[in-house]
């Protein structure tokens, strides 16, 4: 077996805030295989001279194995069997004339806005404002490397859909993760294949704002890696304000530019999958409510 370009990796192994990265460029020799096992997925990548074949498996209990990270290892037939793979796995095959050695391999953030909730309900006087660090999963995106053509996505936890707004016509279909914000960021645990985001909320209202749920944009928003191959997400303002015209309150969505300021020496990985307007305004009361779930 062919050696990958970076050493398997497990979380237990390695410093608290250092990893070794499972993403990068690796180069695969036709009929080698290759193995991921992040959190709860668990991927395998066979080159062959005309294709490539790619099973997968991810499960949807977000603390099934949170604290593993492992791969790229080389793998053979015996420790997965192309012609009986389990039933539980995704079957993927890309025919391409010749294939390329080189697989690009990359962390990506969520494709949908993703609902958080704090550690417990937080109630935000009249303005005050807190800041809440959220820990979210992430997909391992495959691409052909010589030609930037992507070949597929894996999330590293199947999350569960929902719906978030103030009614049924009223907002838009996201993930449910399990994931609370913390207050603290020495209280969200290091996990090389879930990426981190300061979420500051402001009530500029004029009343309390009782915060139980939030949604996060993932589809706008950057991912970076620090030099210890931490991934962190720009940082999010989410503004309660009070309107100008009417006596509802307006929302709106900011987000900061560059790596957030406890991401030490980050630099940008991937860039956001929609590109964002300056603001994301959001301008009704029933919208403001499916913004932070009151």
């Amino acid at each position: 077996m062919g050696s990958p370009n970076a050493p398997s990796s497990t979380e237990s192994s390695a410093p608290t805030d250092s990893f070794v990265p499972w993403w990068g460029d690796y180069t695969v020799r036709v009929q080698h295989m290759y193995h991921w096992h992040l959190g709860a997925l668990r991927s395998w990548i066979l080159r062959d001279a005309n294709e490539w074949r790619v099973a997968w498996e991810a499960g949807r209990n977000p603390l099934y194995d949170a604290n593993t990270c492992e791969g790229p290892t080389a793998a053979n037939e015996a420790a997965f069997s192309w012609n009986e793979p389990p039933d539980s796995y995704t079957l993927a095959r890309y025919s391409m004339h010749p294939t390329e050695a080189t697989l690009h391999v990359q962390p990506a953030l969520a494709d949908r806005g993703l609902v958080v909730r704090p550690e417990h309900p937080i109630s935000i006087p009249p303005n005050e404002a807190v800041t809440l660090f959220v820990s979210t999963p992430l997909w391992m995106r495959v691409m052909v490397h010589e030609r930037e053509q992507q070949l597929l996505e894996m999330p590293t936890v199947r999350l569960s859909d929902t719906w978030f707004g103030a009614s049924t016509r009223a907002g838009e279909l996201c993930y449910a993760t399990r994931t609370t914000g913390q207050l603290h960021l020495e209280n969200v645990p290091r996990r090389p294949h879930r990426a981190i985001t300061p979420i500051r909320i402001r009530n500029q209202g004029h009343d309390t704002l009782l915060l139980e749920r939030v949604q996060m944009p993932a589809p706008h928003l950057a991912l970076y890696e620090t030099s210890t191959s931490m991934l962190w997400t720009q940082a999010l303002t989410l503004e309660r304000e009070a309107s100008r015209t009417t006596t509802a309150p307006a929302a709106a969505v900011h987000i900061r530019p560059g790596a957030p300021p406890e991401a030490d020496k980050a630099t940008r990985l991937t860039e956001p999958r929609e590109p964002s307007r300056r603001n994301l305004f959001v301008s009704t009361f029933s919208a403001m409510g499916a913004l932070f779930g009151s």
